[in-house]
């Protein structure tokens, strides 16, 4: 019995403690002043505040909180959106107010009364705190200590003068404007999904349900996504620096407003969210412009540098990346000008990622040269727009593309590119469309060499020495053959020792490793000219080798004769052909690799 006693006996401490805290949290503390006289201030709790007036003067201005989602809005001297942060300041304000000093009703009456403490007259302020259902509490608010930190306040109810830290007066709106939300937009700009832009570039942009933007008018086509996206964000961050008017505007002539510089709309739907007329400079001050917010019918003025963002041509808003997404390509087809054979590379399913030339003849391709031509697929910018209405492809050159790659999944169609003809009086950009869209884009002609133009570039030429089994080297009029035998190499001059032997093959792994962009000389004519450019000729080449390898049938090749010119930066200029191919292919060899041939194969 003692025990349950004992816990019976905490329980009831326990319910006393609570209930004083509670009471003492609704009644407050007493706060003591001179001669013995003291009373309780209530703490104001933030939370359950639901609406705040403030009155002095000749001026009103109130505040009350919405329920559902606890944002507080302007409702006195007129309904506005309220700035938030503001609001809460003073309300975070309001329940830290905690009275250091009491004056007593005698000692107040003594010195005159709430006059003398700056709670009468036209400097007054008188603060009503709502809650619900609640009585409300009003508060006198007075003026400051001689000290400057603390100021007086009453309490309705209680005729005695409370003396509190200033952070309750420090956080007041001097003007209506104070508590008025000053974003230029105050709706959640993320549901927006049209925007109407008039002024000296005109054109209707709506969402689709990807989140990407698309011109309606003045035509259709796609649409700049990440620049409209960031306009609308700057709308959404630009802050009012005045609010000038909150009635209809009638001399429109005194804005500049009678032809609105530039109108912009936004909306979701068919409900409009926003609807700006951006108007003249304010005249004592051209850093900033009016602006007339027909939704909320009131003029205000921002920052004259928003406006300049919405001034650009209508190119500025379009879409410049050329094609789609083409990571998912399976098959390309190439087909160049008449005469030119094309060719067709596939990603075949049996071997996973592993690419094939397929067309107009069959060998492994090199799955990193592949990657790279698709980034620059992927890199594509259109310069500039040269027509969106086309009746006659041929004026463009795209009738019979210069060039034309089309990239497939499976028997889904990702993308068409062709090329066409350089654009009139514009020599560096070349005429360029996608099959699904109507318009001819122009880009710059440096795309041709960025994209394969011969089956050639795409070969996969990568082996080691253990491939290699012979390799006739020329050199000015003299030739000879290296050939592996059993264990090593045989060279012109007899058996190579094994640490020569092994010189050669690190050499050959070296040179069947070698990374190097892939330019092809399409016809003799270009060829005789790089090798008049670079040297590249029997009597004055250094060195000319042929590697000459065993069969194998998925690499494609047997044989690759390399051919040595000058110079060039830290390289040596190569001229190279596999087996009988026509196509030679210009490439670059490091220094140090074309020494360490000169060192092996040079007798």
């Amino acid at each position: 019995m003692k025990i349950r006693s004992n816990w019976f006996l905490a329980a009831v401490a326990f319910a006393l403690a609570a209930y004083v805290w509670f009471v003492e949290r609704r009644a407050g503390p007493l706060v003591s002043g001179a001669g013995g006289v003291a009373a309780t201030f209530a703490p104001i709790i933030a939370e359950e505040l639901t609406g705040l007036e403030l009155a002095s003067s000749n001026r009103v201005l109130g505040v009350q909180r919405a329920p559902a989602n606890g944002k507080w809005t302007l409702r006195v001297p007129f309904e506005a959106a309220a700035e938030q942060s503001r609001i809460e300041t003073l309300a975070r304000a309001l329940a830290s107010l905690r009275p250091s000093t009491y004056i007593g009703p005698a000692e107040v009456a003594a010195a005159g009364g709430a006059r003398a403490f700056g709670m009468e007259g036209p400097l007054a302020s008188h603060l009503t705190l709502r809650f619900g259902a609640r009585p409300p509490i009003l508060l006198n608010l007075g003026e400051r200590t001689l000290g400057g930190t603390r100021f007086y306040l009453q309490r309705i109810g209680n005729p005695g003068v409370f003396v509190a830290d200033r952070a309750v007066l420090d956080a007041l709106p001097k003007t209506v404007d104070d508590w008025r939300n000053r974003a230029l937009i105050t709706q959640p700009t993320e549901g927006f999904d049209r925007l109407e832009l008039k002024g000296a570039t005109e054109f209707r942009a709506e969402r689709d349900s990807t989140g990407n933007w698309r011109l309606k008018r003045p035509l259709d086509a796609r649409a700049h996504t990440e620049r409209i996206n960031s306009l609308i964000a700057l709308l959404a961050q630009t802050r009012i620096t005045e609010f000038i008017s909150d009635r209809p505007i009638i001399d429109l002539e005194a804005y500049n407003l009678q032809k609105p510089l530039v109108e912009l709309t936004l909306g979701k739907g068919a409900n409009e969210g926003a609807h700006l007329q951006f108007g003249g400079v304010v005249s004592n001050d051209p850093a900033h412009r009016f602006v007339s917010r027909l939704s909320t019918t009131n003029l205000v003025t921002i920052p004259s540098g928003v406006v300049e963002m919405f001034q650009q041509p209508l190119a500025a808003y379009r879409d410049r990346r050329l094609l789609p997404d083409v990571t998912e390509t399976t098959r390309l087809e190439y087909q160049g000008p008449p005469g030119d054979p094309g060719f067709v590379i596939e990603r075949v399913p049996v071997t996973g990622t592993n690419w094939f030339v397929t067309a107009p003849v069959h060998f492994a391709a090199d799955a990193s040269i592949i990657a790279y031509f698709f980034r620059q697929f992927a890199q594509f910018e259109i310069a500039d727009f040269p027509a969106d209405v086309v009746t006659d492809l041929t004026r463009y050159g795209l009738a019979t593309p210069l060039r034309s790659y089309q990239m497939t999944a499976g028997t889904n169609l990702i993308a068409l590119l062709q090329l066409g003809s350089r654009v009139t009086n514009r020599p560096t950009l070349l005429h360029a469309r996608r099959s699904d869209e109507a318009s001819v884009y122009a880009l710059p002609v440096s795309v041709l060499g960025q994209l394969p133009e011969a089956a050639a570039q795409l070969r996969d030429w990568h082996f080691g020495a253990t491939n290699t089994w012979q390799i006739s080297v020329a050199r000015g009029g003299l030739s000879g053959t290296f050939v592996r035998t059993n264990g090593g190499w045989e060279g012109p001059r007899g058996r190579l020792d094994s640490i020569v032997a092994g010189n050669l093959d690190a050499t050959i792994d070296g040179l069947g490793a070698l990374r190097s962009n892939r330019f092809v000389l399409m016809d003799s004519q270009q060829e005789k000219q790089f090798r008049n450019n670079y040297h590249v000729a029997p009597a004055t080449t250094p060195l000319a080798f042929t590697i000459t390898l065993r069969p194998d049938a998925a690499r494609g090749f047997t044989t690759w004769r390399v051919e040595f010119g000058s110079e060039l930066g830290a390289a040596r200029v190569v001229l190279a052909r596999f087996d009988t191919d026509s196509t030679p292919l210009r490439l670059e060899v490091p220094i140090i690799l074309f020494e360490d041939l000169l060192r092996d194969l040079v007798w």
